[in-house]
This record gives C-alpha cells, sequence and structure tokens, in this order.
C-alpha cells in the first residue's frame, strides 16, 4: 500500500511539474475559428478598427517548390491567372469590378507567390452586405473557380517573361548569391518563383490546370477575415462559398527541408551591380517552436531577449569608432522552414580586414561569454515595459495588425494571444532567463565547424578582398584567441540636471479650434502649442522647433552648424 501511494504521489509531482513547464496558453477569445468538412481552415477576427472596413485573405501552403520539373514557374502563373478570369469574373471583369468600387489594385487588391505559399489579399469596404458576399465570392473564385483562358494564357506569357528577365540574369544572381546560400542546395534552390523560361513559353494549358487542381485544394487552405464584419454572416458565406470545394486525397503532402550546413566554407561574390561591401556570417538552424504552450512561449521569450541584446551590444560598440560601417546579429525563421543565426557587417573599402577581424572579435566575445547583468536588465525592463504598454493602452489595433497574427496562426501554427496574456506570461518566465541561460544557448547553438562565410563586394576592391582561405583562417585565428569579457562602466548622475531652470508665466492662451489644441505664449517668449491626447494612456510627445537653422548661418559657419 505504501509503494502504491508512493507511486501515486511521483505521479501526481511529475503531472504538476509538467503542467509547471508547458501549461496551456489561452488563444484570444474574440478569434473564432474553424475547418470545414473538405478540409478548409478559417479565421475570423471581428475588429472595428477602421470602421466599415476589413481585411480578406486567402492562405494557401503551396508555391514553386511543389512544381515538378515541368512546371517550373507555374506557381507564379496561376497567381497571374487568378486575375484574368474566374468563373464569377470572366476576362479582366474582377478588377474592373474591384476598380467600380474605389479598390485599388496593389493596394486594396493584390497577391503574392512565394516558394511554399501563396496569399490572395483584398481590403475592401463592409458596409453594404452585398458587398461582402461579393468579396467572399471572389475569394471562393480563387480557390477553386479559376478559368484559365486559353487566349489569356497566351496573352500572359509576355508579361511572365517580362518579369523573368528583370529577375535573372549575372546580375540578379551576384544579388541572389545570398538567398542560394540560405537555401543550401536544397529543393527550394531549384525551384525559384520565377521559374524557367522554357517552361513559361510553351506549357500546354492543361499542365497549368493541373498544378491548380493538385495543390489548390481546401486541406492545404485557409480564409482569414479581420474586420468590422457580423461574424455569423461570414462564417454562413464561408460555408456556402467554400463548403463545395472538393476534397482532394493528400494524405502524402512532401515535406522539403532545407538541412543545416555540413561543413565550414567561404565564399567571395564579386559583380559591378552590388552596391556596398558585405561580410556575412550564416549559421543553419532548426526552425524555432510556435509558441502553442508556455514551454514553447519561454523559448520564444528567450530569443526575443537575445535578439534585444544582440542589437543592443552593436550599437553600443558602433559609438567606439570600430573599422567598419555597420553590423547586425539576429536570430530568425524564415520560409517557415529553417532558422539561421546571421551575422552582418558592412565594410569600408580601405579598411577590410580589420573590420572583419574587429567585427569577428565582437562575435566571439558575445558568443563566449554572454551578456553583463546591466544589458540583460536593461534588456527585460525595456521588453517587459514595452508589453505594458500595449497591455494598457486603449487605442484601437487596425484590423491589419491582426491579419498579420492570423497568417501566423496558418502558417506557422502559432496561438493568436492578447497583449495582455503575453505581458502576463512575460513576467512569469523572464526572471529565469539569465546570463548563465544565455550563455549556455550561445553554446549549444554557435556551431563554427557549421557556419559559412560570405563576402559580396563590387568589382572595384575585387583586389582588396581577402581569398577565402584567408577569411576561413582569420576565422580560425579568432575563435583561437584570448578575448577579455566584454565590459561597461556606466555612472548614473543623481540629477540630470545641475540646476533646474526658473519657470515662466503664461503670458497669453489662445484656443486652435481646428485642431482642438491651445496657444500658450510664455512670458519669456517661447511658444508651446498643447494638445491633449484623445485616448487614455497614450505616450507624451514633445517635439521643438526653432526658427532659421542651417540657411540662417553664416557660410563660414555651415559646417560648424551640420555638427551642431
Amino acid at each position: 500500500m505504501k509503494r502504491i501511494i508512493y507511486c501515486l504521489f511521483l505521479f501526481i509531482a511529475l503531472l504538476i511539474s509538467s503542467f509547471a513547464f508547458g501549461g496551456t496558453v489561452k488563444q484570444d477569445p474574440k478569434l473564432i475559428t474553424g475547418k470545414l468538412a473538405n478540409g478548409l481552415t478559417y479565421y475570423i477576427y471581428p475588429n472595428n478598427y477602421p470602421k466599415g472596413e476589413a481585411v480578406f485573405r486567402l492562405f494557401i501552403k503551396s508555391g514553386s517548390v511543389f512544381e515538378n520539373e515541368n512546371q517550373r514557374g507555374l506557381a507564379h502563373f496561376v497567381e497571374h491567372m487568378a486575375f484574368n478570369g474566374t468563373k464569377t469574373f470572366p476576362g479582366n471583369a474582377l478588377i474592373r469590378y474591384l476598380e467600380s468600387k474605389g479598390a485599388k489594385f496593389g493596394q486594396d487588391l493584390n497577391a503574392h507567390t512565394s516558394f511554399n505559399e501563396t496569399v490572395y489579399k483584398l481590403q475592401l469596404p463592409t458596409n453594404d452586405p452585398g458587398m461582402v458576399d461579393t468579396t467572399m465570392t471572389i475569394l471562393a473564385d480563387w480557390a477553386d473557380g479559376v478559368t484559365f483562358d486559353s487566349t489569356e494564357i497566351e496573352s500572359e506569357r509576355g508579361v511572365i517573361l517580362s518579369e523573368w528577365l528583370s529577375k535573372t540574369g549575372p546580375e540578379q544572381d551576384a544579388q541572389n548569391a545570398f538567398l542560394m546560400e540560405l537555401l543550401n542546395k536544397s529543393r527550394f534552390s531549384e525551384r525559384l518563383v520565377i521559374g524557367d523560361t522554357a517552361v513559361i513559353k510553351h506549357f500546354p494549358r492543361q499542365r497549368i490546370c493541373d498544378y491548380y487542381q493538385h495543390w489548390y485544394h481546401p486541406q492545404l487552405m485557409a480564409v482569414a477575415v479581420a474586420g468590422d464584419v457580423d461574424v455569423h454572416q461570414i462564417k454562413k458565406l464561408i460555408l456556402e462559398k467554400f463548403g463545395p470545394v472538393k476534397k482532394v486525397d493528400h494524405d502524402n503532402i512532401p515535406v522539403y527541408p532545407i538541412s543545416d550546413y555540413d561543413s565550414v566554407a567561404a565564399k567571395i561574390v564579386v559583380h559591378p551591380s552590388l552596391q556596398k561591401i558585405e561580410y556575412d556570417q550564416i549559421q543553419l538552424l532548426p526552425e524555432t517552436a510556435p509558441v502553442v504552450n508556455e514551454q514553447t512561449y519561454r523559448g520564444y521569450l528567450l530569443q526575443v531577449l537575445l535578439n534585444r541584446l544582440m542589437d543592443a551590444r552593436m550599437n553600443a560598440l558602433s559609438f567606439e569608432n570600430p573599422p567598419y560601417a555597420k553590423a547586425s546579429v539576429s536570430l530568425s525563421n524564415f520560409l517557415n522552414t529553417k532558422g539561421v543565426l546571421l551575422a552582418s557587417v558592412e565594410l569600408t573599402p580601405t579598411k577590410i580586414d580589420s573590420g572583419i577581424q574587429t567585427f569577428s572579435s565582437q562575435l566571439e566575445q558575445m558568443y563566449r561569454f554572454g551578456f553583463i547583468p546591466l544589458e540583460i536588465e536593461k534588456a527585460k525592463k525595456s521588453y517587459l515595459n514595452a508589453l505594458q504598454r500595449s497591455a494598457n493602452v486603449k487605442k484601437p489595433t487596425p484590423s491589419m495588425d491582426y491579419m498579420d497574427q492570423l497568417y501566423a496562426c496558418f502558417y506557422k501554427g502559432e496561438l493568436l494571444i492578447t497583449p495582455k496574456t503575453e505581458y502576463k506570461l512575460a513576467k512569469k518566465y523572464i526572471g529565469s532567463i539569465d546570463s548563465l541561460t544565455l550563455v549556455n544557448f550561445f553554446h549549444k547553438m554557435v556551431k563554427p565547424q557549421q557556419t559559412h562565410y560570405m563576402i559580396t563586394a563590387f568589382d572595384r576592391v575585387a583586389s582588396e578582398l581577402p581569398a577565402e582561405e584567408k577569411v576561413l583562417s582569420m576565422a580560425a585565428d579568432i575563435r583561437a584567441r584570448a578575448i577579455a569579457p566584454y565590459s561597461k562602466n556606466m555612472t548614473i548622475p543623481e540629477k540630470l540636471l545641475a540646476k533646474e531652470p526658473k519657470a515662466s508665466k503664461v503670458a497669453k492662451e489662445t484656443a486652435v479650434s481646428q485642431i482642438q489644441a491651445q496657444v500658450l505664449t510664455l512670458s519669456n517668449g517661447a511658444t508651446v502649442i498643447f494638445r491633449r491626447s484623445t485616448t487614455p494612456n497614450s505616450p507624451i510627445t514633445l517635439t521643438a522647433f526653432r526658427k532659421g537653422g542651417l540657411y540662417a548661418l553664416d557660410s563660414t559657419d555651415y559646417v560648424s552648424g551640420l555638427y551642431a
């Protein structure tokens, strides 16, 4: 009996422990989400700012990476054809209709295709229920009603080829060198969105229809609406318009990974089209887990703090007059597929080697020793203050901001949480992230033998660039060097002013009704224009002006005026 009780106690303790580190996170209760019988996902976020307007999206987890060899470029071509005829709007009737309602192509009506996603975008008024109905019809037509008229296909070939010409060739290859390094010889690198000219010129109509029918299916789709809408009306329209879309059997949707680098390497790219000299250290990593519970939120919080700390460190070092122009370090995800630790520095033509060595030493110092308590506490306080302001602000959030979060829900598997929930989670876990946590994270994450080094530069400095072998030897030499930890002495004064200025009096007060402001003329001659915030807890903004400026100076004082 004692053994049973002990085992039960141990089980309960482990259960409590698991909840403590991986508790559930509540999604924003305003978000309405669901899935139709055919597999289509939907998101509805009611929000009345701006009033009488909503943002609509058709998300599709499909792009160029899913093309067969003889379909290269057709994912992008399908997107173009969606604006050249659907079952409800033949030809260019769709664009003509929306423009008649005040929509502007590019601003209110648009789309994009990437390697593994296609997104159709609308932003339209919602005051008229009929307009909302038509908008949902347009989205449904894009999902399952593009007609691929043969005449329109022939007309669009020229448009696509012109776009292809603008995005290919030696100049574009040089500019794409960094992207190809990130794609690391994966399937992505073989399926650039713009495609292949031979395919674009000669594909038969059935081939583009095959791609559309195979990859535009409800299991890979989501409809997202954020704005001033009637939730019940939108749910009814989604079921009515998208419910009939035929389900396609896709039990084995391919997953195309991007592998980590398996060795250290250096690459030099020189081309007259490049505008600057840039040195990059790139390490590919597993993608950061989406926020679905408290444990993954802590991982997200760690990454946020790390990026803030790295950014603050590089900003602080920029005041020490380093032999380079500007530098940055960041940890992020790309293509919803891969993580990347990227360190970049813009070099000056006369200090290429010293710029690389200084920047690399600063990175090594950070990777080896992490951050000092002063940096960490400042980053924590700054981030918590920002979250607190966001949680307490009464200013309305634009619907477009919520749509960005709905994108993350579908493509990344994130939860949409309220600012109040995020602030609460941050307060709970931020104390568990300390100097040792960050150092250990660096030591596990940073792998020099799986790092690629890259220099891209214009041709005028080609002779000044180090060879690839030298780049690797410089990196190895810095890693072997003895480097002192970072230190920063900071004295915080008790008072910002040794002597407080004598206060003036208000000599005259005038109302400016057009902007609900008051003009105060002070006894010392200064003028203050004051306008009270329209929403509570808004930031206080102070701006000062003085007549004259540089043009009021004598020419002999111009340079001094610039520096002043």
